[in-house]
């Protein structure tokens, strides 16, 4: 394994995280807003 192969692994992973993150905080901030408008109700 040579160092372009590690850098492009890395690289894949680290979308991967961010996708991840990115689905988390949109996860949150539906169920921020839901709560909001059921609080209101």
């Amino acid at each position: 394994m040579d160092r372009k192969a590690i850098i492009r692994h890395s690289t894949r992973y680290h979308e991967e995280g961010i996708g991840t993150v990115t689905i988390l905080m949109a996860i949150l901030t539906v169920s921020i807003i839901f709560y909001s408008i059921y609080s209101s109700m």
